[in-house]
């Protein structure tokens, strides 16, 4: 899940430790991230981008029908799909959830699929308003890349 919200974000080639005494989901994390980045750059991420990169660590981790590495491919995939273009609806994207998810033998509750499909409407939604300058992929990955660099300088 984590390595797909990095790769979400534009980081490659990175590598991470995500640890903890108890169960996390992560999104206060990413809260965290981005107020060390506003600090640290003296700008801040956009809200909808934020708000979209919590949605999509809490939905991966709320599918629990399959196993979380599992609910981390499938997700990466839905994205793949939807930056290929032609869903821009719940039905479309519902349908290509139901693909997705006989090709990798994966049974989804009712619930699970729902919020995959808001999810993917949120990401949709977030995309559209960063179309003039940049898809969610791309700002977020500068984000990410941004921080990382500042952090890190040799």
């Amino acid at each position: 899940m984590y390595t797909n919200a990095l790769e979400t974000a534009g980081v490659k080639d990175a590598n991470i430790v995500v640890a903890a005494p108890t169960p996390i989901s992560g999104t206060s994390a990413l809260v965290g991230v981005s107020k060390a980045y506003g600090e640290i750059t003296g700008s801040s991420i956009d809200k909808n981008l934020l708000d979209a990169a919590i949605n999509e660590i809490a939905v991966t981790g709320s599918i629990t029908s399959v196993d979380p590495d599992d609910a981390a491919v499938l997700i990466a995939q839905i994205k793949d799909e939807l930056k290929r273009g032609g869903y821009t609806d719940a039905e479309s994207i519902s349908g290509l959830i139901d693909e997705l998810s006989v090709q990798y033998g994966f049974t989804l509750t009712a619930s699970e699929k729902q919020q995959i499909i808001d999810l993917c409407l949120k990401l949709l939604k977030a995309d559209q308003v960063q179309s003039s300058v940049g898809s969610v992929v791309g700002k977020v990955g500068g984000f990410f890349s941004g921080l990382f660099g500042k952090l890190f300088k040799k």
